[in-house]
């Protein structure tokens, strides 16, 4: 498992929902922290567990969910931006949760949070 596989199975839709929920006040530290920690529950949720998961005893799996926790604390909005706003669709769903994206305030927030 690689930073790039987890992001391969992003819910889009999940994230951004999570993205808009807190946008108003991601440029606050704090509240971006606490949108990572809700971002990277999702990415945790839509990860495929291996084949053989079942199988695997307690310490295995366990292992295993610390090597999927540890890949998730290195991904950051950054590597977030071009999955949200790779398609149109995507890119709307997400404004039309926020509301107007040419909004002055949205891109300062847009700025802090993706630049």
């Amino acid at each position: 498992m690689t930073k790039q596989s987890v992001l391969e199975n992003i819910n889009v839709r999940e994230v951004s929902t999570v993205l808009a929920k807190h946008w108003i006040n991601l440029n606050d530290e704090e509240t971006q922290e606490v949108c990572l920690e809700e971002i990277y529950e999702s990415l945790a949720r839509s990860q495929p567990l291996p084949e053989d998961f079942a199988l695997l005893s307690s310490e295995a799996k366990s292992q295993y969910e610390v090597e999927v926790d540890m890949l998730l604390i290195t991904i950051d909005y950054v590597d977030l931006e071009p999955l949200i706003f790779d398609t149109d669709t995507n890119e709307t769903f997400f404004w039309d949760q926020v509301t107007c994206k040419d909004s002055k305030k949205n891109q300062n927030i847009y700025k802090v949070v993706f630049v």
